[in-house]
Parts: structure tokens; sequence; C-alpha cells
């Protein structure tokens, strides 16, 4: 089986749209089918890649999927083997030295994982002596990873076609690697506000400044080897198909997935598994109603501040909830949007809003909400251990996730959760999450649904 496949990693800026989501949306734009997939915690990334591709974006996380064969059935399970599938994530966001990259070894285990060529690219908008020096120190880096095929470079911010000329010249002399090509300096762009990330549709004005630099970037014909980069993925090595070991489900559900700009952060990895389990996904908008034939019910991570007035105020939904409760079907609202389902919600400034109140928990947010990241805590990677039955879970069994620090939902009384959570560097328990009742489940966790496939299924079944 032939799976196209190619990593595309760039060297990131604080503050700036990476150069690997307008190339990809570049690729799309003159005519290259995508399937797009994610690498590493960056859901700012991720939502400029569904963006700005117009698809949904799958999440590849070698630690949350919990080993090679769950990530391998995930990529196996998404892919489209008459499309490019591009994985796009971060090579490095600083530097040991003027010439040397701090890689991001997360994204480097994917590719590893994957057999899946590497497309690096790296600023060079210094000497070309010097940007030819930092990917030879590259090349050298990446010996550890003999499993990734090294064919390509493509360099970033060049100053003008003279400067990359001598570059090329000086990377001839050093490595084995083909030039690609080149972004010039003035593809540029700053990342956009929150408030129009996350709230606004695809066509909007606001989005102007990315769409033009796709444009200019999608009309470059010499200096970038567009087939060359869609070659690349074809050299991927054959892929060895796995076997799922997991019945469909018992009878064919259908599964009301929440949809707005402002969700689905984490990818749409759940989505992915329903469909492997046999199940309809029926996509609803926060201010419509849940169609009364949906079995299951699924609000997927998101920023819940961009979404919360429409589905507060959705009274549709309040009662759908409801029933769902009564009618013992099975719901799950993770992530920052789980709050939804509390008594109360205190934002940043002191301001309070009333929740669904179905669960007797409160949301309480901190820090300043800066998009850079700069003043906020990183994205954890955690693990959950059960320690009460519910019904999602059983007492033992395990679930890998991450979860935003800068929120934190606790229950009336303290360990009223579920769930133990810990931190995945130090095992040290960081808190209890998970509420549920009946068959439905709150969780401050993003889950990885490929990391627990056996109690999603278990979980859906119980009608």
């Amino acid at each position: 089986m032939h799976i196209p496949r190619l990593v595309l990693a760039d060297e990131r800026r604080s503050g700036m749209v990476p150069v690997s989501v307008l190339l990809a949306a570049a690729l799309r734009e003159r005519g290259y089918p995508l399937r797009l997939f994610a690498a590493g915690l960056d859901e700012v990334t991720l939502c400029l890649l569904r963006w700005a591709c117009r698809q949904e974006v799958t999440l590849l996380e070698p630690f949350l999927a919990g080993g090679e064969k769950p990530l391998q059935l995930l990529f196996e399970s998404a892919a489209d083997p008459e499309a490019l599938n591009l994985i796009v994530g971060p090579l490095a966001t600083e530097r040991e030295r003027e010439d040397k990259l701090l890689l991001d070894r997360w994204t480097l285990r994917v590719a590893q994982c994957l057999n899946a060529p590497l497309l690096p690219v790296l600023n060079a908008d210094s000497a070309a002596v010097l940007a030819a020096r930092t990917a030879e120190n590259l090349l050298g880096q990446l010996q550890e990873f003999d499993r990734i095929p090294k064919l390509g470079i493509c360099f970033n911010a060049v100053l003008n076609p003279k400067e990359y000329q001598l570059l090329e010249i000086e990377l001839g002399r050093r490595l084995p690697w083909i030039a690609v090509g080149y972004f010039p300096s003035s593809l540029g762009r700053e990342l956009p506000p929150k408030e129009v990330l996350f709230t606004q549709e695809v066509s909007s004005p606001r989005f102007f400044s990315l769409r033009s630099a796709v444009a200019q970037l999608c009309a470059m014909e010499d200096e970038i080897f567009w087939s060359l980069v869609a070659a690349m993925s074809k050299l991927a090595p054959e892929w060895t198909s796995l076997a799922f070991e997991v019945e469909p489900l018992p009878a064919a559900l259908s599964v009301a997935v929440l949809r707005h700009p402002a969700l689905g952060l984490g990818g749409d990895n759940l989505e992915r598994l329903l469909h492997r389990l046999g199940a309809w996904i029926l996509e609803v908008r926060p201010g419509e109603a849940i169609p009364s034939e949906a079995d299951a019910l699924y609000v997927p991570h998101g920023a819940e501040q961009y979404i919360r007035g429409a589905v507060l105020n959705n009274s549709n939904l309040k009662r759908t909830l409801g029933q769902f409760v009564f009618g013992n079907k099975a719901f799950l609202m993770e992530g920052n949007c789980a709050a939804l389902a509390g008594e109360r919600i205190f934002e940043r400034d002191g301001s309070e809003w009333t929740g669904f109140g179905i669960f007797p928990v409160q949301a309480r947010y901190s820090g300043n909400g800066n998009l850079s990241g700069k003043e906020e805590a990183p994205l954890c990677r955690v693990e959950a251990q059960c320690v009460r039955n519910g019904p999602l879970l059983r007492s033992g069994e395990r679930v890998r996730g991450y979860w935003s620090p800068n929120l934190v939902i606790s229950g009336e009384r303290e360990r009223s959760g579920e769930w133990s959570v810990l931190d995945a560097k130090d095992r040290k328990e960081l808190l209890t999450d998970s509420w549920s009742l009946k068959r439905g489940v709150i969780t401050q966790l993003r889950i990885e649904p490929w990391n627990c496939i056996h109690e999603i299924r278990r979980w859906l079944a119980a009608m």
C-alpha cells in the first residue's frame, strides 16, 4: 500500500504565521489534493492550517497516542492514498547558537514513526554562509533519526534572488540535499488576533492579509519547485497496513458534533475514530438545535469564550442536553468547553457567567489570554487514571491527553473528579478531573481517543 506523505517542518518565529501554513495553502490553490495533519501541541497553527486549507486537521502527537502503533493506526485511518498527506510541524522555535537549531523532537518522532520524508524550512535572513552552515549542522543533528528520508531543504525570509543564488552555491558545496526553493521576506505575516482567528469565517475580509500572502506564494513559478515538493511525498516507503482490532459499533450511531472556528483546536481525531467505528457525523452550529435522531453529542475542545454566548443562550441546546441526560444518551464535552456544562465560569477580569448547571463544577481563568502564549502557561501533556468507575473509564484504566493550565475546573468538594491527572514529566498529581451523569461525561482534558479505542467503543455501545 502506498501513501504519499511528507513532513513539512519549519523554523518558527514568535508572533508570526508559520510559512508552512502558507505553503500548504498555496499547494491547495495550485490544485494539489491535500490531507492535512499537524504535529506538536500548537493550537494556533492547527487553527490557521484548518482555515488556510479549508479542511479539518488531524493531530499526530506521539505521547498522546501512547506508542508507535496507535500513532500509525491513526495516520493510516485518516490518510488519503490519492492525496498528498502533509504533516505540518515545528522544526525549531529557537537556536542553541547562531548556526545550530534547538530541534523540536516531537515533530521528528512523528516523521520517524511514519517513515515520512522531511522537508525542513530554515530561516535565512542572514549571510548565505551562515544559513548554509546551519543547514550543514542540521544534517548532522538528523543522523540519529535514521528512518527519516532526507531529500531536500527550503529557506524562508530570503532577502532577494541574488542572496538565494549565493546560498544555493554555498549549499551545494556542503550538502547532498536538493534546494527546493525559497520564500521571500515579504511573505512574513503577523499572527491574527484571537478574536479574528476564532470568530471569523474563511471569507472574512479580516483575513485579507493572509489571503494575499497565499496568493503571492501561489503565483511564484521560479522561486519554488512545486512539482518537486509533491514528488518528495511519493518517495515515501511503502506503507504496511495495520489491523484495526476493534469491532464496529453494534448499530450505526449518529453523533452530533458542534462546529465553530473556535472549536476543534485539538484536531478531528475523535471524528476519525467515530468514522472508523461506523458512526455517522452530524455537524451542528452553536445556534442550531441538536437533531432529534442524534444518538450522542460531542462538543470538542476549543476557545469556549468565543462561543459561550451563542451556546449558553441557545435554549434548544440546553433542552437537548437535558433530554440526553434523561434519555440516557452519551455526550462528551471536553477541554475548555467542559466549563459550559458547569454552574459558573469566572473570567480573567472578574466577570461571571452562568453555565448550563448540569454538573456541580465551576471554571476559573487565569492569565491574560495572549495569543502568542508569552504570558500563558504552555499546554501540558498529562495522563489520567480513573479512580472511580464512570461511563467512559473504569477504575484503574488510563487515558492520555493535554490540558491548558490557564483554566481550572473544580468541583464543590476537593477531589470530586473521577480521574487523577498526572504530569507526563514527573508523574506528579496535578488535579482530579472528569465528572459524569448517567452516560454524559465532561473532562478538562482534550483526551486522545486513539489511546483508548476500546473504552470509547464500550461507552458508545452501552445503549
